[in-house]
């Protein structure tokens, strides 16, 4: 009974994380998660020891959260005190199932963890790629076009790694706009998968989820058609292609720009 909340940063991950926590899933203990921040003033719901095994991945493999374009599913340096320490998390957490584990990370290192998981349900949690793409904007100060194309990078790899996971589907927006109704519908989809789940009490959902957490909103423009499909298979409208690719349009962004980019968020 191990749930993988699998989503793009800025997706509604640590929301959907702290609903399923509340439904009785074990995160971790206190001490072993991020501290709320003003990036996420509610809590990331997110250990330590995750974080640190991705980002040691990624920095690994020539990597970072918002530079991924060299990352090869078929070519990962894996270092021996990596596979120990997925381990070590892995053995502090089985105990205590069902879990979740949160990491937008987790998207493009999940082939690394596979073989230490058991039977693993993937919570896919979705954003509208354009918001997602503002709200690296006001955060990152990136150009809407790299926010898009590192989405995209993120949505090929959610869709190439679970595919052939049992899959839920949760989004951001139905969270905000009807949390009652969203959070029952979680809870109902991931029980047809596992027991010892519950519904969180009303009063602990809408204190949880409040309107003051959307705070980037979709610009004008649209994503592009490949990026329009991506969102429709991670939203449980289209059947996942598990042979999907980034489109060499978002290839190219990513390439030219990633240089100047920046993961540091801007100063106000």
């Amino acid at each position: 009974m191990q749930i993988l909340v699998l989503g793009m940063h800025r997706s509604g991950t640590s929301l959907s994380t702290r609903i399923i926590n509340m439904m009785g899933a074990y995160v971790g203990a206190p001490g072993m998660l991020l501290s709320a921040n003003p990036d996420n003033p509610k809590g990331f719901w997110e250990r330590h020891d995750v974080l640190h095994i991705n980002r040691n991945l990624l920095q690994a493999n020539g990597c970072s959260w918002y530079r991924v374009d060299r990352w090869d599913d078929n070519n990962i340096t894996i270092a021996p005190a990596i596979r120990q320490s997925i381990r070590q998390t892995l053995a502090e957490m089985n105990p205590n199932q069902p879990w979740v584990m949160k990491d937008p990370r987790l998207c493009i290192t999940l082939p690394v963890w596979m073989p230490y998981l058991q039977a693993p349900v993937a919570v896919i949690a979705t954003r509208n790629p354009m918001e997602v793409a503002h709200s690296l904007k006001l955060r990152n100060g990136m150009p809407l076009e790299y926010g898009l194309a590192l989405w995209e990078y993120h949505a090929v790899s959610i869709i190439r790694h679970a595919h052939a996971l049992p899959k839920v589907f949760t989004t951001y927006d139905a969270m905000l706009t009807n949390p009652l109704a969203a959070t029952r519908a979680l809870c109902d989809a991931l029980s047809d998968h596992m027991h010892g789940l519950h519904l969180p009490s009303e009063e602990n959902v809408l204190a949880y989820i409040t309107p003051s957490l959307r705070r980037a909103h979709a610009p004008e423009g649209s994503p592009t058609a490949c990026q329009q499909n991506l969102y429709a298979m991670l939203l449980g409208e289209a059947p996942f292609d598990a042979g999907i690719t980034v489109s060499d349009a978002s290839v190219q962004i990513m390439k030219q720009m990633g240089a100047q980019v920046s993961g540091a968020p801007v100063a106000h």
